[in-house]
């Protein structure tokens, strides 16, 4: 299986974010581990992730530990954003558009490319990506609804 994996969901995963989203996302992730699923990491949400705030000594380890699975972890997949991010800006900055940040645009750019074998999506915005979910069949986690 392979689910693509929004920022807030690694914030919370990682711990910065408050406790319960936690609990709730080492939940789901540890499971999903136990069923060999593939991470898809967008690249632009690794700009978001590995940010100073992560980096700091208090979530170090935590740190450590993400970088490494993103360098040695064959579940770990980084997903280029070469072919989405003009498309992405070009809906970020649309008049009346529904007002996306750049990173969820390539998210929901990525989740309508057919040739991106997507079962599932990790984030706590669901309400960001549910019509596109519904629309292409990607699952959410009941876990991560109402957190």
């Amino acid at each position: 299986m392979n689910v693509i994996v929004d920022t807030g969901f690694w914030y919370s995963f990682l711990g910065t974010r408050e406790q319960e989203r936690h609990t709730v996302a080492e939940n789901v992730f540890y499971r999903l581990v136990q069923q060999e699923t593939n991470f898809l990491v967008p690249f632009p949400t690794l700009y978001e992730a590995i940010n100073t705030k992560l980096l700091k000594d208090k979530y170090r380890d935590k740190a450590d530990w993400f970088l490494e699975q993103l360098q040695s972890n064959p579940h770990f997949i980084r997903i280029p954003d070469d072919e989405y991010k003009a498309k992405a800006y070009d809906l970020t900055i649309e008049e009346n558009y529904r007002g996306f940040s750049l990173v969820d645009n390539v998210i929901r750019v990525m989740m309508q490319d057919p040739n991106l074998k997507i079962h599932a999506l990790l984030t706590f915005n669901i309400e960001d990506f549910i019509d596109i979910a519904a629309k292409r069949g990607i699952e959410i986690p009941n876990e991560l609804y109402g957190k």
